[in-house]
């Protein structure tokens, strides 16, 4: 599993769900560089193949989050540009169309996320920044 995917899914751990923006902003120390993007994308794609995240975008109307079909989650994910956008004078992702997608771990990502907790630590990453 990549660094990126360990990343998410310590978080989701945390959370249970998170919208991309503010998921990308808490895994990465924002640059807007393309690549962190680009890498956010293969990892979402990356999980969601493997059965670790869902990918939710409406609400019912007891507003708790639908999750996509995997075919239209991957379709989402090809147009990643139109959902985070990075905003230079403050420095941080922010979501573009809205409303804003939202990752939500299933039951094997739960487990795994635990793994990786206990493994690394809560946000390990940062030591390293």
């Amino acid at each position: 599993m990549r660094e990126f995917e360990k990343r998410i899914l310590s978080e989701l751990e945390e959370a249970g769900q998170e919208n991309f923006p503010t998921l990308l902003n808490t895994i990465v120390t924002p640059t807007g560089n393309a690549s962190e993007r680009n890498e956010f994308q293969t990892a979402l794609t990356n999980l969601l193949q493997n059965g670790f995240i869902k990918i939710g975008l409406e609400r019912d109307a007891n507003r708790r989050l639908k999750n996509m079909s995997d075919e239209d989650s991957f379709a989402l994910l090809t147009r990643i540009t139109e959902h985070l956008v990075f905003k230079t004078q403050s420095g941080h992702w922010t979501g573009g169309a809205r409303p804003w997608p939202e990752v939500v771990y299933t039951e094997m990502g739960k487990v795994e996320g635990r793994k990786i907790l206990q493994e690394f630590g809560y946000q390990w990453w940062r030591q390293k920044d």
